[in-house]
């Protein structure tokens, strides 16, 4: 099945990419800041997140694949960056303990971080979770069709 591109997703998408690395620098440079400025800049930002979650779910939703497909197209994929940048963070971790702060590298602490992740790794979960549900709506859409969206 052939879809034809939307030119306004990509539009969305690199928007919401901008956003994202203002949200990120801003917690950097505004981190002592507690002016209304900076709650009025996180908040014109703070649309990003929300928008690639929609982008991602619409997309999935129209290609309408199955949970095999989704599993070698998307899950796998993300599992492989979940552990690569895991590993390197445990990497960094170590190199920073030892080396920079000559403080013991606390194993059993780096491998929990490891298994559970980075505070800031969320969406990793979260968009894992509804590209594997994706399926189950797919059919709920296709069974009820315009009826079950419309109301």
């Amino acid at each position: 099945m052939h879809i034809k591109r939307k030119c306004y997703m990509d539009y969305l998408r690199i928007i919401s990419f901008v956003e994202v690395v203002a949200i990120h620098l801003s917690s950097y440079l505004l981190s002592n800041s507690t002016g209304w400025g900076n709650k009025v800049f996180c908040g014109i930002v703070a649309f990003a997140i929300p928008m690639f979650t929609m982008i991602s779910g619409a997309n999935i939703l129209e290609r309408g694949y199955s949970l095999k497909e989704i599993w070698h197209r998307k899950v796998w994929k993300l599992f492989v960056a979940f552990i690569l940048t895991s590993a390197g963070y445990l990497f960094w971790d170590f190199l920073k303990s030892i080396i920079f702060e000559g403080e013991p590298f606390s194993i059993l602490g780096e491998i929990s971080t490891f298994i559970s992740g980075r505070y800031h790794m969320w969406y990793l979960y979260m968009i894992c979770g509804l590209y594997i549900i994706t399926p189950i709506l797919n059919s709920i859409i296709a069974k009820r069709g315009k009826r079950l969206i419309l109301g």
